[in-house]
Formats: structure tokens, C-alpha cells, sequence
């Protein structure tokens, strides 16, 4: 009896496993199929593609180095550039000499916000010191903005328009050459 039973799991397991695989790729293309993307960037390594756009960004709470809370909105009427990272991932710390560069050259124009989801006050101002970044460092003390915007891995880079359209919204590091594409795509 013991035989018979492992038999029909067996064979239930194998007839759902292969229906996943069946279905699964009608799935991911009918999902892709639904997503505006961009094509920017040229040459290898640089195909940021998988880009929402449009899209209104999700007002969101964050905190400055001293604990003071404020609002994404504060920034209305102005692009916005939001990177989540912590001090402990390494693609977070080798993007972001790029993400100060890019800060230097259009900190006027554009807002950029680097979010950090883990580190805390203390420990991150020490990181950002101890690099001497000068971009505007803020934290995601309560996780809702990495929950609000579906942050399941960092470094996640987010830009938003002038108009509140979220034009670039990808997880993953981005090159200097990459982050001045989104960067185009916002000013």
C-alpha cells in the first residue's frame, strides 16, 4: 500500500512539474509582453531594457542622518534618483563611486537619494564618511519604502521623472555608462 501511494505522489509530482514547465513560458511572455520598455545604452553590458515606464511612483517616508523624517513627494516637480543599497553588498559599494560622479555633475538638476535598507544611521554615515561620499544619504528606517516598492534584492535603482513617472526601475548594478542612460531618460 505504502508502494502505491509513493507511486501516485511520484507521478502527481512529475504531471505539476511539467505543467510549470508547459506554462511557465507563456506566462513570462505574456508578462513581458505587457511591460513597456526602453532600449538605451549601446555595447555590451549595458542593456537596461527591462524598464517600467510611466508608471507614478508610490509616495514613500524616509529618514535624513539625524532621524528626520520626509517624504519622497518633498521632491515633486523635481527628477529624482533613489538607490537602495547597504554598506554589506558588494555591487552597492562598487557602484556607487559612479552614483557621486553622476551626483557632482547633475546634483542641481536631479534629486538623488541614496536609500539605505540596513545599515542604520550610525553605521552608514560611518560608511559614506569613511568614503567621503557627498550625495544626500537617507534611510529606510521602517522597510516600507523597500516593501512599497518591492525591494527584494540591492542594489535597486529607481528614477522618476519631473511628472512623477517612474521611467527606470531595475535591481542590479548599473555602470557609469548605465546610470547616465537612466539619467537621459529623466532630465
Amino acid at each position: 500500500m505504502k508502494n502505491k501511494s509513493l507511486i501516485i505522489v511520484a507521478v502527481l509530482f512529475v504531471i505539476i512539474l511539467a505543467a510549470a514547465v508547459i506554462v511557465y513560458p507563456s506566462l513570462a511572455e505574456k508578462a513581458s509582453e505587457e511591460t513597456t520598455s526602453a532600449e538605451i545604452g549601446s555595447g555590451e553590458n549595458t542593456d537596461i531594457s527591462d524598464t517600467v515606464q510611466y508608471q507614478k511612483y508610490k509616495d514613500i517616508k524616509l529618514f535624513d542622518n539625524e532621524g528626520n523624517e520626509f517624504m519622497l513627494s518633498d521632491f515633486d516637480g523635481k527628477p529624482v534618483i533613489l538607490n537602495f543599497w547597504a554598506s554589506w553588498c558588494g555591487y552597492c559599494v562598487q557602484e556607487m563611486p559612479d552614483f557621486e560622479e553622476a551626483f557632482k555633475k547633475y546634483g542641481d538638476e536631479i534629486q538623488f537619494l541614496m536609500v539605505n535598507t540596513d545599515d542604520g544611521i550610525a553605521k552608514g554615515e560611518n560608511f559614506i564618511e569613511d568614503k567621503g561620499y557627498s550625495f544626500p544619504t537617507c534611510y529606510d528606517l521602517e522597510y516600507r519604502a523597500a516593501v512599497t516598492y518591492g525591494i527584494s534584492g540591492i542594489p535597486r535603482t529607481i528614477a522618476i521623472d519631473k511628472d512623477g513617472n517612474i521611467k527606470y526601475n531595475r535591481s542590479g548594478m548599473l555602470t557609469a555608462e548605465m546610470l547616465e542612460s537612466v539619467i537621459d531618460m529623466i532630465k
